[in-house]
């Protein structure tokens, strides 16, 4: 557990802690408020798991906080999508966003959008990236719970998160108390081989982090995003050695959270091999849905 200093590191000053509190969406809620210092106590306390910020409270004096605990939430299908790299994780999230509206929900991408923003958790996060430090799991959950509030009303498509059973065991507690729950777990398999030339040909668009591939899904101008028009480029991690030291901690240790998800009979697992269109409707036929 963090103690207070260490928090108080990454609370900056008020007026740009109050910036974190400018995202926030109309709810029905309940508020109370709360000091700076209450507040911080109970995020170092929690690991980083806390109620969703309201917004800043004019004129109730400069120390004050508003949280809220949200009511009546609508209920998602909420899907994890699990494979090493290059097992088309992020193509399958984005056509499951165009054909049944599950928002996308990247961990890695959660976490730099939540420091660029200066939110509460980014700033409780950054230490920790900056140090080359695991940023703590309580904080990675709470910035998924937020997603959810926010933009996930039909349901997201979980990338990235959990990664450990631990992880999972938290996820599934905190959604929990959100009365949501992980509703099926996709996993795309694919050998070690075709994953290695898949990464090798991959290419990210720089505007949305687009994902293509000049082997199995190339843009049709090369170089250039077909959704957006941005420059595509490739991650500078993308290196044989890097790819190979990424497919190890998956094949070691990711991959036991089949057996946690098919212990509770929500797992399906799926050819990543295919062509996209086929792993697609294989993906909405676990989703129940028509393709």
């Amino acid at each position: 557990m963090e103690t207070l200093p260490e928090v108080a590191r990454f609370g900056v000053s008020w007026r740009e802690s109050m910036h974190a509190l400018n995202t926030s969406r109309s709810h029905p809620c309940s508020v109370r408020v709360v000091s700076r210092r209450s507040a911080c106590e109970r995020l170092a306390a929690n690991g980083g798991r806390r109620e969703t910020p309201l917004h800043w409270g004019g004129g109730m004096g400069d120390r004050a906080w508003l949280w809220r605990r949200t009511r009546n939430e609508e209920t998602g299908v909420n899907i994890i999508m699990i494979g090493a790299q290059g097992s088309g994780k992020g193509t399958q999230a984005e056509l499951l966003e165009q054909k049944v509206g599950l928002k996308p929900c990247a961990s890695g991408e959660l976490l730099r959008e939540h420091i660029a923003r200066e939110t509460l958790l980014g700033l409780a996060a950054k230490p920790y990236v900056e140090r080359g430090d695991l940023v703590p799991d309580g904080l990675v959950v709470q910035m998924i719970l937020d997603f959810i509030r926010s933009r996930g009303s039909n349901g997201i498509v979980l990338d990235g998160f959990p990664r450990t059973i631990p992880q999972a065991e938290m996820l599934d507690a905190d959604l929990a108390q959100m009365d949501q729950r992980v509703d099926r777990v996709i996993y795309l398999e694919a050998p070690r081989d075709v994953l290695l030339a898949r990464l090798s040909g991959r290419y990210i668009c720089r505007a949305h982090g687009h994902v293509w591939n000049i082997y199995t899904r190339p843009p049709k101008v090369p170089g250039i995003c077909d959704s957006d028009g941005s420059e595509l480029f490739q991650r500078s991690d993308d290196t044989p050695e890097k790819i190979a030291h990424r497919l190890d901690i998956f094949f070691n240790e990711t991959i036991k959270l089949l057996d946690y998800y098919e212990a509770r009979d929500k797992l399906t697992r799926v050819d990543g091999t295919q062509p996209i269109e086929v792993v697609t409707r294989a993906v909405l036929a676990a989703l129940r849905v028509e393709a």
